[in-house]
């Protein structure tokens, strides 16, 4: 007889607790924006979106776990850029994987080329990929 009234509650309690599930902080999926070219461009050749340019100056950080190592963080990449246009020049820095926010425009650098090993790469060797989205 007492199993018959735990297995209702049971029920019950489980239907409630996954009715909290959705409450809270609202998740979003998040998407990569389509690349603005396929094309990976080099330190100096700029990226045209709309009425301005970006442009890659330099690295400032290449923090990637090497190839064929484990590491606790997978590291990252951080590059400074120029945007250019009617509006004038600015100096930004963004982070590969990360979404910023450039002339109203969302861009992110989605592919940093080539991967990272042990010798260091050559300022002139890297390669990046841009995903602008208006």
């Amino acid at each position: 007889m007492h199993d018959r009234t735990i297995l209702p509650a049971c029920i019950m309690a489980l239907a409630t607790l996954s009715g909290c599930a959705g409450m809270g902080e609202e998740r979003t999926e998040r998407t990569s924006p389509p690349p603005s070219t396929r094309a990976a461009v080099a330190i100096g050749e700029p990226v045209r979106a709309d009425d301005w340019t970006l442009t890659t100056q330099a690295v400032i950080e290449d923090s990637r776990c090497p190839v064929g190592t484990q590491c606790v963080w997978v590291g990252r990449v951080v590059v400074e850029v120029t945007v250019e246009g009617e509006e004038g020049t600015e100096t930004r820095t963004l982070i590969a994987g990360e979404d910023a926010t450039l002339r109203g425009t969302r861009v992110q650098l989605t592919n940093v080329a080539p991967e990272k090993g042990e010798a260091a790469i050559p300022t002139g060797d890297y390669r990046f990929v841009y995903a602008i989205t208006p």
